[in-house]
């Protein structure tokens, strides 16, 4: 049996692969509700085959490096080896989620997307990033590479969400000073980075930052409150933190392409945005979020030929796990 299987902060996405190698029998646990790896996968399995006979690739949020895998939003800190052997899997590998996701791109279909203001084709040769402001923020590339006649795609992960925050205008260096003196205030000073901006966990904080600064009344929301007082009962706040998280990610997402030499698109995928467009299917494409895409200077004629794409299709990250098995 082959599985993948997709370990965020707040879900754990596990699925079997078809004997045409995509994913089926997916099932959404919470990643709260179980200890490790170990824990989760069993009550995936649950016995309906030895682990023996099972070869799995995960992707998981949390940066790899050696055996030991703690997880940056949830409490996950466990050995890959001894996760294989304590369950005596056939193989288990562990990728990092964005570039699982990185990996899935190249399969993406033009019905599983949706651009973001521009009419560019999409790109089938060149290089591509992806962002997503999901319970934090992940980056990533996917560059190919040509043997004879064949292209396989190699997936660069990185940690581009814990990159320091870069104001471009002046309001977003007004935000910046008021997370400062908001964080300084809570918990001394500290590093501020996008994902404290572009996230799930950094929603919150951003609302609190545009309530400081545009003189609203602050009260306490979580992402999916937010979305709803924005778009069902436009409450002025919400929408304009909402209104801000689009031009910010948009920004964010140029950088990205320019670090990257991403001409082949920036592709956005995240359970932010998947709950706001829920609700509001066009919120992104009205941003402002493809101006400030372009709006890298002398580079703007370089940005406007590399297309925005945000990716309506489910789980594509368990896509991406299914290429390497």
């Amino acid at each position: 049996m082959k599985l993948v299987a997709d370990i965020g902060g707040t879900h754990a996405r596990f699925a079997v692969l078809d004997a045409t190698g995509l994913p089926t029998q997916i099932q959404n646990l919470k990643t709260a509700d179980y200890v490790d790896l170990a824990m989760a996968m069993t009550a995936y399995v649950d016995g309906a085959e030895p682990m023996s006979a099972v070869a799995a690739v995960i992707s998981i949020a949390a940066p790899l490096a050696g055996d030991r895998v703690q997880m940056t939003n949830a409490a996950w800190d466990f050995s890959i080896l001894k996760t294989e052997r304590d369950l005596g899997l056939h193989s288990l590998r562990l990728i990092n989620d964005f570039e699982a996701l990185a990996l899935a791109v190249p399969t993406l279909q033009s019905d599983e997307l949706m651009a973001i203001g521009h009419a560019l084709p999409q790109d089938a040769l060149q290089t591509k990033a992806i962002i997503g402001p999901g319970t934090g923020l992940g980056m990533a590339g996917v560059m190919p590479v040509v043997q004879g006649h064949q292209t396989d795609w190699h997936a660069i992960p990185c940690e581009g969400g814990h990159a320091s925050m870069a104001p471009t205008t002046a309001r977003e260096a007004t935000l910046l000073q008021a997370v400062w003196h908001l964080e300084a205030e809570a918990k001394g000073a500290r590093h501020i980075c996008w994902e404290d901006f572009l996230s799930g966990t950094g929603l919150p904080l951003l609302h609190r930052a545009v309530c400081l600064v545009d003189g609203f009344t602050y009260q306490p929301m979580t992402p999916a409150q937010m979305g709803e007082a924005a778009l069902v009962h436009a409450d002025a706040a919400s929408l304009a933190t909402l209104r801000t998280f689009c031009d910010m990610l948009g920004g964010a997402a140029g950088d990205l392409a320019l670090m990257t030499g991403a001409r082949g698109g920036v592709y956005i995928k995240g359970g932010v945005l998947d709950r706001v467009l829920e609700l509001s299917p066009d919120f992104l494409q009205t941003s402002k979020f493809r101006e400030r895409f372009l709006a890298k200077g002398a580079y703007r004629a370089y940005m406007q030929s590399i297309p925005t794409w945000f990716i309506t299709a489910p789980q594509i990250a368990l896509r991406g796990c299914a290429t390497l098995l």
